[in-house]
């Protein structure tokens, strides 16, 4: 087996809302505008990116201009839109199609940011291992 190295060894993020730690990294958006930073939870279960209205409404997406989609995720079926925008993540900035849900969450998925990153999850230090293709 391979052995794999990473550049960054970041710790897991206080989450206030939960009281617990999650690998996260902070991330703004693009569109019109830059939003304020928001904390990305990187998620290896999720297929897509994904943020809530409200980031995107931060970047000055126009929402009515996408069609809404039913999505299956972790809750069950959902409504999203799927809306392109730029993430700025770690110094990068990455084109990408995000889903943009109703939810209060910016969630990292690899279909698109799993192809720019790897990702090692050290549970037992709470520590979220970053290498930049």
């Amino acid at each position: 087996m391979a052995e794999r190295s990473y550049r960054l060894a970041l710790p897991y993020t206080l989450s206030r809302s939960r009281g617990r730690r999650y690998p996260m990294l902070p991330v703004t958006f693009t569109y019109l505008r830059t939003t304020q930073p928001f904390n990305g939870l990187v998620d290896s279960g999720a297929e897509r990116s994904a943020c809530s209205e409200a980031a995107a409404r931060e970047a000055e997406i126009d929402l009515d201009q996408f069609p809404v989609r039913r999505i299956r995720g972790i809750v069950g079926q959902t409504r999203a839109r799927l809306c392109p925008i730029d993430m700025n993540i770690l110094g990068r900035r990455i084109s990408l199609e995000i889903l943009v849900v109703e939810a209060d969450i910016v969630l990292l998925g690899c279909h698109d940011i799993f192809r720019a990153f790897q990702f090692g999850f050290d549970e037992r230090a709470s520590t979220l291992l970053v290498e930049p293709y």
